[in-house]
């Protein structure tokens, strides 16, 4: 664990970096997808976990299971994007918008 928190620091720490002397620019897609990142986090085992018993269960590709491992992302981004935008960001407004008064 220790070296993948310290895998994951350095990477951060580098983005960062990176980002502030001008190498790299997020882009929209990039917002978007840092703006979804706690429910990326929230949303993730759930949509993993069924991918990963359907896909072990029918194969031992090692090919099947790569592209499994692509789509699998690829849908855990887009049910990251949609839980943000359908549910995070009204619920957060709401939110303000009670607390304010």
């Amino acid at each position: 664990m220790l070296i993948a928190g310290t895998a994951a620091t350095i990477l951060v720490v580098s983005a960062i970096v990176l980002e502030r002397m001008g190498f790299i620019y997020a882009g929209a897609l990039g917002v978007s997808l840092g703006n979804a990142s706690y429910s990326l986090y929230l949303i993730h085992p759930f949509v993993t976990q069924p991918i990963q018993r359907i896909v072990l269960a029918k194969t031992h590709s090692t090919a099947l299971i790569s592209i499994s491992l692509v789509a699998g992302s690829a849908l855990i981004l887009l049910c990251a994007v949609l839980m943000f935008r359908l549910i995070e960001r009204p619920v957060s407004k709401a939110a303000k918008a009670a607390l304010r008064g």
